[in-house]
């Protein structure tokens, strides 16, 4: 349970996704980048942070049973599909 809680405050991915975007987003305010290099930018760094987050995410998984505990109440294809 206490794994559970630390990875929902933590990781939560809107608050992740809100950090990377205004990382990027001073970033590219110092930068004088045509709009095909900022969206090379945001590419970039979103899948850095993707990257970055799958193997702590996948430990907690695995740690705290999420997903049998999701395959017994018949939500694993929910929770797969909607990546």
């Amino acid at each position: 349970m206490v794994l559970r809680r630390a990875y929902s405050q933590a990781l939560d991915q809107d608050s992740v996704e809100q950090i990377r975007r205004r990382e990027v987003s001073g970033a590219l305010r110092k930068m004088y980048l045509s709009p095909e290099e900022e969206q090379a930018i945001e590419r970039l760094s979103y899948s850095l942070v993707a990257k970055l987050l799958l193997g702590p995410i996948s430990e907690v998984v695995a740690r705290t049973g999420i997903q049998s505990s999701c395959r017994e109440q018949g939500v694993d294809r929910a929770v797969s599909t909607s990546k």
